[in-house]
């Protein structure tokens, strides 16, 4: 079962890289030449916080999620984690907040910068990421991050983050099951190993 569902996670995961992997990497070097932060524009005396912060991490964060190849990713002290079957937590939902708040900041960076370099690259993140919002967000609810969209349905880049954190989930449950079952076999060998010498003896 885990094996049929990697498959086709690993199909969807290839379409959605072919769409929005450019994308992305295109955000993350507009949002560094920009200076943006995570949590502030980076203009005059807030420019400290992009050097703690940047904002582009955030993007690289979220593609780390969009593997496979990798365990899963319950805690995250700074920034986005894998979906929680427990309370729904689902990280598509913060990113498209982030993209949201991320524009805004963009644009402070527009009305002070200009046609500056700095100003240009803000311009172009400022493009990327409303696209983005749109793309990924048009059903996304951000105020309370509940898994349901206001129509009742999740959407299709909330459903691929909410998968692939239950696919991680499982295989890590199966790898316990496959652990214990070999300590339940090796005892069992040990077992009756030493049955056999005594009974030789």
């Amino acid at each position: 079962m885990v094996q049929r569902n990697r498959q086709k996670l690993e199909e969807r995961l290839q379409h959605f890289a072919a769409e929005f992997a450019p994308a992305l990497k295109q955000l993350i070097v507009f949002l560094k030449e920009a200076g943006i932060s995570h949590y502030s524009s980076g203009c005059g005396i807030k420019s400290v916080t992009f050097d703690l912060f940047p904002a582009s991490d955030q993007v690289a964060k979220l593609m780390e999620l969009l593997s496979l190849n990798r365990p899963y990713r319950p805690n995250s002290t700074s920034g986005l984690k894998d979906f929680s079957p427990m309370d729904g937590y689902n990280p598509a939902y913060y990113f498209v907040k982030y993209l949201k708040r991320w524009s805004g900041f963009a644009a402070i960076v527009m009305h002070n910068e200009g046609d500056s370099a700095r100003g240009v690259a803000a311009a172009q993140a400022k493009a990327l990421l409303d696209m983005l919002t749109e793309r990924f967000g048009s059903t996304c609810k951000t105020v309370n991050f509940l898994r349901r969209s206001a129509a009742g349905k999740i959407n299709e880049f909330a459903q691929l983050m909410q998968d692939i954190g239950e696919y991680l989930v499982a295989c890590e449950e199966q790898m316990r099951t496959n652990a214990s079952q070999n300590v339940k076999e090796n005892y069992q060998r040990a077992m009756a190993a030493a049955t056999n010498r005594h009974a030789a003896a």
